[in-house]
């Protein structure tokens, strides 16, 4: 800024010079002219060189001028997109930190549910199964579940605890790619089924007969083979932060069937 200071003053003096001495030529010509006899007083090509001079004076000038606009308007375009990146990766550095406490929070809370979850000091299959549905009944508003186990060497998932089934059959066991549940098991992913049929599922308690809206099913995944199958019924949709939680709990839950089945 302060270099094209200086140039615009060097400009305008130059401009000035020139005025001056183009109106001393033509001032000096005129005088001369004037002394000598009329018919060889026609210096027209000074005159005309004095007028050239002055206006190649006035054309640089202008020149200089809106060269050093042009350099100015350039270099304000080019601060202004620095200025737009910088703040784009501002913005980009709050997002990103943002998004870095709102997974550590996450986290925290998964952990601090987890650790109401699964069940501690068990050492017995049913046990481990029966508390787990009731404490994941606790903390996720789940009415009914159901906790299947594939058994060793066969292709066979049997039922290993219940949590809030009343019924005179026992909960049918499957193979891999049988029923809904044997889907799960062979895809290895969670499903969430909402706005079951009326009577799929049927859940008693004090004040009587209800069917649940939602079913989960949650497989539990350990070195690539699904070893077990969470069935969960609830009257109240999943939101991302329980199936998000129900994808983190289900390795803590795998992790700890092994220890026991071992």
């Amino acid at each position: 800024m302060k270099s094209a200071k200086n140039i615009k003053l060097l400009a305008v003096t130059v401009l000035v010079l020139i005025v001056l001495v183009s109106l001393l030529m033509l001032s000096a010509i005129y005088s001369s002219t004037s002394a000598l006899p009329e018919e060889n007083a026609s210096p027209v090509m000074v005159y005309v060189y004095a007028i050239i001079n002055l206006l190649l004076g006035v054309f640089f000038f202008v020149l200089i001028i809106k060269g050093l606009e042009l350099k100015e308007k350039t270099k304000t375009i080019y601060v202004t997109e620095n200025r737009e990146e910088v703040n784009k990766d501002k913005e980009k550095n709050v997002e990103e930190e943002d998004t870095g406490k709102e997974a550590e929070e996450l986290k925290a809370y998964f952990e601090e549910t987890k650790s109401k979850v699964i069940p501690k000091r068990t050492t017995k299959i049913k046990s481990f199964t029966e508390k787990l549905l009731s404490n994941m009944a606790n903390e996720l508003d789940i009415v009914q579940g159901l906790f299947f186990i594939k058994e060793d060497k066969k292709d066979i998932y049997t039922i290993a605890g219940e949590y809030a089934y009343y019924s005179e059959d026992k909960p049918r066991e499957f193979k891999t790619g049988e029923t809904l549940s044997g889907q799960v098991a062979k895809n290895k992913k969670m499903v969430v089924v909402d706005n079951i049929p009326e009577g799929y599922i049927t859940v008693l308690s004090g004040l009587g007969e209800g069917s649940p809206t939602v079913l989960v099913i949650v497989p539990l995944v350990e070195n690539d083979e699904t070893i077990g199958i969470i069935e969960l019924a609830s009257f109240k949709k999943f939101d991302d932060k329980k199936i998000k939680f129900l994808e983190f709990l289900s390795t803590s839950i795998s992790e700890h069937l092994i220890k026991l089945k071992s």
